[in-house]
């Protein structure tokens, strides 16, 4: 288990403006507790880190030690979730669309 300091995902209150190859871009960062915190549930910290994943366009994953096997395999499971939930996010808003437009 880890002792970690942020709870949930905190989101920078304030977008970064920055210049990308002559575009204006807004970044906006976030932070999650990660895995493994003390008192979550897997599921849980999942589910976090799932979100965090749809959410952002880059993703750092920041550990306090050296990468185990584990973690990895935690990371790969996350993206899975990540995948689905977009899937069904995606599909929602499709059919919404459909049926509300057309």
């Amino acid at each position: 288990m880890r002792d970690t300091k942020t709870k949930g995902i905190w989101i920078w209150g304030k977008p970064v403006e920055m210049d990308v190859d002559g575009t204006k871009v807004s970044v906006l960062y976030l932070d999650t507790e990660g895995f493994e915190s003390v008192g979550k549930s897997n599921v849980y910290d999942d589910r976090i880190f799932a979100l965090a994943t749809v959410l952002s366009s880059v993703l750092i994953y920041n550990l306090p030690e050296t990468v185990r096997e584990a973690d990895i395999s935690r990371l790969s499971f996350a993206v899975e979730i990540a995948e689905e939930f977009y899937g069904r996010f995606v599909f929602s808003f499709c059919s919404y669309l459909q049926f509300n437009l057309f």
